[in-house]
Parts: C-alpha cells; structure tokens; sequence
C-alpha cells in the first residue's frame, strides 16, 4: 500500500479505503451463494453471449462483467452494492457512501487528454464530451497506465472517488490514436458492446436523444397522414424520397446551413479552409476526384446529402406496408395488406387462403 502524500493526505487515503472496497466487493460477488451467484450467472452469460457477437477483444471479459454486474446488476429487488454494505460489519458511514456512489459507474470511450501524474489522468468521454480527473487505484498494471499519453483512445469503466475525481474501476483497452475513420468504427463497435452505457454520465443526452426519435416519428405522421401507409413499392419508395428532402431540409435550417451552397462555400463562411475540409472528407473515404468535386462549387450541400432507397424486392412489391414506431422504428412489410384483408373478410379466412 502506498502511503499518503503530505500534499493531500485525506485524498490518498481515500483512495486507498476505495481499491480495499473495491477488491472486497469483488470477492463478496465471487464468494456469494443462493440468489446472489444465480443472478451473476444470468447476468454474465447474456452479457458473454452479446459480446461474443460484437467480438469484444483485447479486454478481460470476466473481469469486466463482475465489476459491471458489482455496481448494476439486480438480486431481486435489491443490488449487489445494498447486499455488500448490508452483509459487510464495520463500514464506516463515509464507507457506505462510497460504495453507493458506485451506482453511477459506467462504460466509456475515452481520449486521454492530460497525463497528470503516472496515475492520474483527464479523460474525455468521446460520446459525452464531458471531462474526468481519473486516478489509479492501484488495480491497473504500471505498463497500461505508461502507455496512456495524450491523444490514445481507451475503452474503459470508471467509478466515483469524490465530487471531483474519479478511479478506474475493472479492466481496460487500449486502442492508440486513431484517426477519424478507425474512431468511427470504435464508436459504433462501442454502441453495439455498452448500448446501456451510451449516455451514461448525461442522461440530459439520452432525453434529447429520444425526443429526436420522437420528432422524427411526428414528422413522419404529418408527411404520410397517419403512422401506417399502404402503396405500391415504386410509389412508396418515390414518397419516402420526398420525405427525406423535406425532413433534411428542416434540419439544415434549424442548424443555419443553406442547402443550396456548396461545401466551399459553408467552409468559407465558417472560416475552415479548404485544406483542412478536404482532409475531412478524405478521411471520411471520399476519393480525390469526389473531394474535388465537392468543393469546387459543382454539387450544393442539398445534391451530396445521402439518399433513401428502398431494396430491389420492396420497390417491385405490389403492395408494401410500412408502420412506424416512436421507440420501435420502421417496418416494412409486404403481405401485411393481404393479411388485413383476409382478415376483414365477411366469413373470415380459411386454413388454406392463410397458406
């Protein structure tokens, strides 16, 4: 155990009272019987079996799970967290509220931004945007804790220590210092393994997010009159074009963007040069030919917004039904017509007009 420093004694100490919490819970959660080990075994193997489909690697999955299933699992109606301090003698009050404050643990995808100390770190959370001073406690091996310089992407979870810092909290991955498209991978690699923990230091963002969704489905039901529309697959697919112009649109100008200028000319405006927007494109995976193009004035931000198609089976269908959900999304099904009127049919179908 490292001793105190005389800079900030009760801090150090207060690190040091979180890494014997943290290794006692864990051995808690290990060791446990009855309920307790029946809903960690539940809890790991659903989460085993989603990473096993997302290829989560480079990262101690079984470590990773204990600690997440330590600070959000559920046994009944109560968490591991209550069971630990209910069934754990002598935790002091400051104790307690330590432990519980672990509660509001959670998964990220972080850039580091400053190297403090050899243990002490800024984060960014890339999908947040939010800051954290995070300090070792003492579980993290001295070689992964070297190599996090400014600038290197780390998949990790961390955990309340104060008001002010937090500690890294179960196992990291190490992913260095990638460049725009290899982030974009990261990112949605990230939202397919930790879904629950997109938002989870802003659920101030997780609202917004929703009432995004929600807008979108309104906005659909003003365009097509109603959450459910029957049309030919061509005619279908012509509206949902029409719908998207309409519904870019409106963004493009709640965002102050003129869709009829090009590129270079919302760079200029913005005062991005044209250097630097042709290095974004480029990474994006635009060719030198396309990035040309773009900025040269030829194609408005409204000709190069991306454009809805719907497959080749769906735009030749007869009849497509598409349904929309405000949490649920879209549906698009073709016998749903055929079905609906079988149904509403005077005698009602038989066994073999279902087949």
């Amino acid at each position: 155990m490292n001793a105190p420093t005389a800079e900030n004694p009760a801090a150090d100490n207060l690190l040091e009272r979180s890494k014997e919490l943290k290794q006692a819970l864990w051995a808690f959660v290990l060791e446990a019987d009855g309920e307790l080990a029946t809903a960690l075994e539940a809890y790991s193997a659903d989460q085993l079996a989603k990473w096993s489909k997302t290829q989560l690697q480079g990262i101690s999955r079984n470590d990773l799970v204990i600690d997440m299933f330590s600070t959000e699992g559920q046994v009944g109606e109560q968490s591991p967290l209550d069971l630990f301090v209910q069934n754990q003698s002598g935790l002091s009050a400051d104790d307690q509220s330590l432990v519980q404050s672990w509660q509001r643990s959670f998964n990220g995808l972080f850039v580091v931004v400053e190297v403090l100390s050899n243990e002490e770190f800024e984060l960014r959370n890339w999908l947040t945007e939010k800051t954290y001073r995070v300090r070792s406690n003492g579980l993290q091996s001295p070689e992964q804790l070297a190599r996090l310089k400014p600038g290197e992407i780390v998949l990790t979870r961390v955990s309340p220590l104060s008001e002010t810092e937090w500690i890294f909290s179960g196992p990291m991955q190490l992913l260095g210092k990638l460049g725009k498209p290899k982030l974009a991978v990261a990112i949605g690699s990230f939202k397919d393994q930790f879904n629950q923990h997109l938002y989870g230091d802003a659920p101030d963002l997780m609202e917004e997010a929703w009432q995004s969704v929600e807008n979108y489905h309104q906005e659909f039901i003003d365009f097509f009159e109603g959450d459910e529309a029957t049309l030919s697959g061509y005619e279908l697919d012509k509206k949902l074009t029409q719908f998207q112009e309409v519904a870019t649109q409106r963004r493009l100008e709640a965002a102050g963007l003129d869709s009829n200028k090009s590129l270079g000319e919302i760079a200029k405006e913005a005062g991005v040069s044209e250097e630097e927007l042709a290095e974004s494109v480029s990474e994006l995976g635009a060719d030198e030919a396309v990035t040309k193009e773009l900025l040269s004035g030829q194609k408005t931000l409204k000709m190069v917004m991306p454009k809805t198609s719907l497959p080749d089976p769906l735009r030749r269908a007869e009849r497509v039904t598409v349904l929309v959900h405000p949490r649920w999304g879209q549906y698009f099904l073709t016998d749903y017509g055929r079905i609906t009127d079988l149904l509403a049919a005077p005698n009602g179908p038989d066994t073999e007009t279902l087949d």
